[in-house]
């Protein structure tokens, strides 16, 4: 027999960086279905370990469902929650692939039965299958998306469906304005039944200089963190790089094979270092001690996996909530689903993606004005704070969900 939602009842306070009213929640049993694959070093990763975190800091039982794949997976790890800097305060159950026919199914299925374990009161999700196997047999059901992708094939609309007419679905989360607006135009959907829930970050935590940043009165520090596939602007940076000799630029992140395959093909500038990939707390402290935080995204941007997936259009990236946390000034492309975000000399500078004088300029102007930076980071931090935390994010999904 499914369970009901909880009936515990608690106020939230204005600590809780909520984006609604402030009306009240309820405690329940949270299985969180994933595909990301636990630990790795893709994004999707770490927004689902963050959510959970926040998920159970305002006290609901979380049970984080995710796959455990040989592909991706970082060798050595332990400790999922040390890699991604979070607290142990939820489950975490890791589920195996299935490598031969029908393995979408059979992973969903398998996400089911882990599900049913763990006897939830809601199931919040990112895997379609799975969330239409828990809302067909009575769970209620979250479905969030980042993309269209569930709308690409027939079969997946059939599933869409599914899930739609199931009785059981109570909410559809987007990460972008524009995300919603083109799920309501593929999909005869309730608008009220879509709730926009950009990404998030935690505010960064104090951190000692990390080996590798140079201190310098005279230097400006840029840095770059996050993966290096097309469209992030790697081509862009080392471009300022070459005409901004003054300038030191930072490069962290990637996975082995892109950060080879750019050694192999491009002579580095003196200027610029490729730290590759860093434990999350390590990441966190460059984007702390950088002087500017730069995202120079195309535009085309794809994402990691199979189907390389374009999201310029949608994306809410991780990467700029997380340099918002860290209160430095942020160069950013002029992209309209960035601007959902960030307003221009306000909490960011932007610059069109496809001028590389206006990123000279930006970067000049910048490097001659500590007052311009100063005011920008700390907008950028205090737009953070009011809307964009994780706690905030997690009031927010679930707000008069019954």
């Amino acid at each position: 027999m499914v369970p009901k939602l909880g009936t515990e009842t608690v106020r939230r306070s204005d600590n809780d960086q909520d984006l609604g009213g402030g009306t009240e929640w309820r405690l329940v049993k949270i299985a969180y279905l994933s595909n990301s694959v636990i630990p790795s070093r893709n994004a999707s990763s770490i927004h689902v370990m963050k959510m959970c975190q926040a998920l159970a800091r305002i006290g609901h039982e979380v049970t984080l469902i995710a796959l455990d794949g040989s592909s991706g997976r970082e060798p050595g790890m332990e400790n999922p929650y040390a890699f991604y800097g979070v607290d142990d305060i939820f489950g975490l159950r890791v589920v195996p692939p299935w490598r031969h026919f029908g393995q979408g199914w059979v992973y969903s299925w398998r996400l089911f039965k882990a599900l049913r374990a763990a006897r939830p009161d809601l199931v919040y999700g990112r895997n379609l299958r799975g969330c239409v196997l828990a809302s067909v047999t009575g769970y209620p059901t979250v479905l969030e998306l980042h993309t269209l992708n569930i709308l690409w094939t027939s079969y997946d609309r059939l599933m869409f469906l599914a899930l739609r007419r199931s009785g059981s679905l109570r909410r559809i989360v987007v990460i972008s304005e524009r995300l919603k607006l083109d799920l309501l135009d593929a999909a005869p959907i309730d608008a009220r039944s879509v709730l926009v829930a950009h990404d998030g970050a935690d505010l960064i935590r104090d951190h000692c200089r990390p080996p590798g940043l140079k201190q310098s009165a005279t230097r400006l520090q840029v840095g770059y963190v996050g993966h290096i596939y097309p469209g992030r602007g790697l081509e862009l940076i080392l471009a300022l790089a070459r005409r901004l000799v003054d300038v030191d630029f930072h490069i962290v992140g990637g996975q082995a094979a892109d950060i080879e395959r750019v050694r192999r093909l491009v002579v580095l500038p003196d200027n610029v270092v490729l730290h590759g990939f860093l434990p999350y707390v390590q990441a966190e402290a460059f984007r702390a001690h950088c002087d500017v935080l730069i995202a120079p995204y195309q535009r085309t941007v794809k994402t990691v996996g199979a189907g390389k997936t374009e999201t310029s259009r949608w994306m809410s990236p991780l990467k700029i909530f997380e340099y918002m946390a860290a209160g430095k000034p942020i160069l950013c492309s002029d992209l309209p689903v960035l601007r959902e975000i960030l307003e221009h000399e306000r909490t960011a500078w932007l610059a069109a993606p496809d001028d590389e004088d206006a990123w000279v300029d930006a970067v000049t102007r910048l490097a001659g004005d500590t007052e311009l930076r100063r005011r920008l980071g700390e907008a950028a931090r205090q737009e953070l704070t009011d809307k964009y935390t994780w706690r905030g994010r997690a009031n927010h999904v679930l707000q008069g969900i019954s």
